[in-house]
């Protein structure tokens, strides 16, 4: 996070308007929440053991290994105003900011950033909005929230609010998307993240074994939150932000945190403090502004302090790198933390098929009399196309199997209930009753088919709304 802090308390390496960043806060409050809530320091030993294989098989291999792609869901809270206008920013500005995160991350040359020292890494990490929803539905990954229609105080916002009413009331399955909240934050608050799958990491308080921790605490507020003033770059096209943070940075810095990096001086001011990055040196304190050689402290006090880091608190001019060790870091926490490896095969960047059918319901009662019946099934248009017709195939145990047609126009991602006439259970026993579409051009089969089972007794059962003896 950052906040406008008192001149009293000013650091002695620059003057900030703000304080970057607010993560440590946000995760103390989180062990407040539960009290089982690891330390980070509980987890150093094994994430740095991770690293080190890591490292290991980088030199081996001379690379970090393959590009991982996340997808990024944004949310912008905003209280009525036009698209484009104040909160409600424009598209461009989040478009300019995923750019921003993507030449960061990637180290990418002609950009910002870039960077000639030697312990400058290219995380090999990127960047992607969501090209689908959690229903499956066509998506550009922007969502805007208008605070008056849900009834959310009015802005601007603490953390606590954010945590406790707007984060669960619209986040996107953390398990599959990255989750950013871009609002109108209070007590000059920037920004500030989640660190991942509650500070846990394999063999964490929780460790159910084969190196995934219990992390369901904390999925409901799990992501990045920034101020909508400083969403963007003003060195593309992107309006209203406010220097010195106007450059995308906060949003570089505060989804490091979510990836499992600290800051560089480890939290541990005014004492000497270790980041647990073995290239990136010590430090007593955060740096404001641009404090170009500013000292290092402890087993580094020979060295200046890496003020270009984007882990530091400098203005966002002055930032443009993530070194060697910080890559593999978040690396490491890619691939083990459960809540982010799960993203690494999210489905939420495959666009939606033009024409795809599900039969996503087959409400069935469990205990039928004889008779021949009428069965109500749920359809959706999960593609992008409106469907006139789609044809439902059925079988009985193993039996032949039998279509009906459903007729009518569904919308992408519009439902419908289709009723499977005339289907005969006039003989007792045991039956499973599998039903599918079959629609022409369909690629994805792995939500059309639904298979449920029933008994047909002798005796008198109740029926439900769902049948209709015919």
């Amino acid at each position: 996070m950052r906040y406008l802090p008192l001149l009293g308390l000013l650091p002695l390496w620059g003057q900030p308007r703000w304080i970057r960043c607010g993560t440590m806060q946000h995760d103390s409050l989180m062990r407040a929440l539960y009290p089982d809530w690891p330390r980070l320091e509980e987890y150093e030993p094994l994430i740095r053991e991770k690293v080190r294989q890591l490292k290991e098989q980088a030199q081996r291999a001379r690379t970090i290994g393959g590009v991982y792609r996340i997808p990024v869901v944004v949310h912008v809270i905003h209280n009525g105003e036009a698209v484009g206008t104040g909160r409600n920013i424009p598209t461009q500005n989040i478009l300019d900011q995923i750019a921003v995160l993507n030449e960061d991350f990637r180290r990418m040359a002609g950009t910002p950033g870039w960077s000639n020292d030697p312990r400058s890494a290219d995380t090999q990490i990127e960047f992607v909005l969501a090209k689908r929803d959690p229903s499956g539905n066509p998506t550009t990954g922007i969502v805007r929230w208008n605070r008056n229609t849900y009834g959310w105080n009015a802005p601007p916002y603490t953390s606590a609010y954010m945590d406790g009413t707007i984060k669960p009331a619209t986040i996107w399955d953390p398990n599959q998307y990255l989750n950013i909240w871009v609002a109108d934050l209070s007590g000059g608050l920037l920004g500030y993240a989640q660190f991942p799958d509650a500070s846990g990491l394999l063999g964490m308080p929780g460790d159910q074994g084969m190196g995934a921790p219990n992390c369901t605490q904390g999925a409901n507020t799990d992501g990045v939150v920034i101020l909508y003033s400083a969403f963007g770059s003003a060195l593309k096209a992107s309006t209203g932000l406010t220097a010195p943070y106007h450059l995308g940075r906060t949003t570089t810095h505060e989804v490091g945190h979510w990836l499992g990096l600290r800051h560089v001086w480890g939290d541990q001011q005014p004492a000497c403090g270790d980041d647990f990055c073995d290239d990136t040196p010590m430090g007593d304190g955060p740096i404001y502004g641009c404090a170009a050689g500013a000292p290092s402290c402890g087993a580094t006090a020979s060295l200046t302090r890496m003020v270009e880091n984007y882990m530091e608190y400098s203005d966002d001019a002055c930032m443009n790198l993530f070194t060697q060790d910080q890559a593999l870091r978040m690396r490491v926490v890619l691939e083990y933390c459960p809540r982010r490896r799960s993203l690494l095969t999210s489905p939420a960047l495959v666009p939606p098929a033009t024409t795809d059918a599900s039969l996503i319901d087959l409400p069935l009662s469990r205990d039928l009399c004889p008779g021949t019946y009428n069965i109500t099934t749920v359809l959706r248009n999960s593609g992008t196309t409106t469907l006139t017709s789609i044809p439902v195939a059925y079988r009985l145990n193993n039996g032949p199997w039998q279509t009906q047609t459903w007729t009518g126009t569904l919308a992408g991602g519009a439902t419908t209930n289709f009723t499977l006439t005339g289907v005969d259970l006039t003989t007792p026993g045991e039956y499973w009753l599998t039903a599918c579409t079959n629609l022409a051009g369909d690629p994805d089969q792995t939500e059309d088919t639904t298979t449920t089972r029933f008994v047909v007794h002798n005796g008198f059962y109740p029926l439900y709304e769902t049948f209709e003896a015919g």
